[in-house]
């Protein structure tokens, strides 16, 4: 499941601890605090990123904190936008990219990390 927890951090992690059978969280565009993000781990959450995430500095922050083995990509899109532009799935490449940077990987070694979590996302 996909959650939105904006201005709800410690609400959203509490439901989902008092839930642990909900479904495998994915949580989106989060912003949060390295507590919140251990806190959302030790849930089993997945957090997704979208290239209109990277415009912010807080944001790209709390990418650097997440780990490599939970993270996922969204567009966000048609909702989201990057430069008045509505964002496809091709956008995608944009994380893929910055990821590669800030971690010190290859293009491939992040693509191919994103694509081992989605497969352990689905086969959970």
């Amino acid at each position: 499941m996909t959650i939105h927890s904006l201005n709800a951090v410690d609400m959203v992690l509490e439901c989902l601890n008092e839930h642990p059978k909900s479904g495998i969280p994915i949580l989106h565009w989060f912003l949060a605090t390295k507590k919140q993000i251990s806190k959302a781990i030790d849930l089993g959450c997945y957090f997704s990123i979208g290239p209109a995430m990277l415009i912010s500095a807080r944001a790209r922050k709390v990418i650097s904190w997440l780990p490599d083995e939970r993270i996922l990509l969204e567009t966000d899109g048609p909702f989201a936008k990057v430069d008045r532009n509505i964002l496809f799935p091709s956008n995608v490449q944009s994380v893929i990219e910055y990821l590669s940077n800030d971690r010190g990987r290859s293009r491939e070694e992040v693509l191919a990390k994103l694509s081992n979590n989605l497969k352990n996302l689905v086969s959970n």
